[in-house]
């Protein structure tokens, strides 16, 4: 699995992609989880 890790102002959004094509997300703010979701990949 590949972890990716970007860095938006003080914002930093974990990005897993998952075998299946779909990536997760989790959205952090200073240590704070805001929110997480998953995304389908796009061909």
């Amino acid at each position: 699995m590949k972890r990716q890790r970007v860095f938006a102002g003080w914002n930093t959004v974990e990005i897993n992609e998952l075998p299946s094509g779909v990536y997760s997300y989790i959205l952090h703010d200073s240590g704070t989880r805001l929110g997480s979701g998953k995304m389908v990949k796009m061909e």
